[in-house]
């Protein structure tokens, strides 16, 4: 965490009961405010309360890369608001390419507002190794900028995941973040090491229930979430779930419009509030 971020922004000239508020919901998440975890987040991730490590989808560009092998070519576009405060929005977009035997993703994630804010530009790649196995690695060039701060504050770190499916019911899910510790130049912000073990039932055409655990360098406890879809019909699925550390629950709805899926979700933190978010996806036929 940046230390010099709590200075500048109660510095800035914003209203001052959002200026207070801001300042609050970084010192109440001060453990939680790393690009691990600003950076990670789609509608549909949001609503399962981000137990994620098993998506074949193009959602798992945000999260365990190794699902876009599975991915055609098609592009997703997000954006979340915490609590409703524009300066802590984030908004991110996604591409997958299908490219010689695997899928090539290119993503960009923007958080914060102009005078403070962090970003992320992710190059990644995910093949599948067998008709069970997937695997895929990402590079990403991270920067933290403060308008008040003349270094440049960046750096290059990577990301791998797998996921084995040994029957078609049955999917499991790995995902490693940071494994060599990397960390921004002349800053104190944290990039932790984060790794995510996850596995998804699909209990019938209708419905699947995920469960994942979570390990951050920078959290003591396991962080457990669990996550349920269901589809009503082809073209509507309601999506619900909960995690710990901080204790959260979340819901929210997915709508397919030819190649088009339009995701909508909330997400209530147990001492701060409400959390929207939302998704635009589309997938070439």
């Amino acid at each position: 965490m940046n230390f010099h971020l709590f200075n500048f922004l109660i510095q800035q000239p914003i209203l001052k009961m959002k200026k207070l508020l801001i300042l609050f919901i970084l010192l109440s998440t001060f453990y939680n405010f790393s690009y691990s975890q600003q950076f990670q987040g789609t509608a549909q991730g949001k609503a399962l309360a981000e137990a994620t490590s098993t998506l074949l989808d193009i959602n798992s560009t945000h999260y365990n890369i190794a699902g876009t092998a599975f991915c055609k070519l098609g592009a997703i576009l997000s954006y979340h608001n915490k609590f409703f405060i524009k300066e802590l929005s984030q908004k991110n977009i996604a591409t997958t390419i299908p490219f010689c035997n695997g899928v090539l993703s290119l993503s960009a994630n923007y958080y914060g507002y102009k005078l403070c804010n962090e970003t992320q530009f992710g190059l990644g790649y995910a093949m599948k190794l067998s008709n069970k196995i997937s695997a895929g690695i990402k590079i990403n060039y991270l920067n933290n900028h403060i308008k008040s701060e003349t270094e440049k504050h960046n750096s290059i770190n990577c990301e791998t995941g797998i996921i084995y499916c040994p029957i078609k019911k049955l999917k499991f899910g790995a995902y490693l973040y940071n494994p060599t510790n990397t960390q921004l130049s002349n800053c104190d912000s944290i990039i932790p090491i984060k790794i995510n073990f996850g596995t998804t039932y699909i209990i019938n055409s209708e419905t699947e229930i995920t469960a994942e655990i979570e390990k951050n360098s920078q959290i003591d406890n396991i962080i457990a979430k669990i996550g349920i879809k269901y589809a009503i019909n082809k073209s509507l699925i309601i999506l619900c779930g909960t995690r710990n550390k901080p204790f959260t629950i979340s819901f929210g709805s997915g709508f397919y419009i030819k190649n088009f899926q339009i995701d909508f979700s909330f997400s209530r933190h147990e001492l701060l509030g409400w959390m929207p978010s939302s998704s635009v996806s589309w997938n070439f036929p």
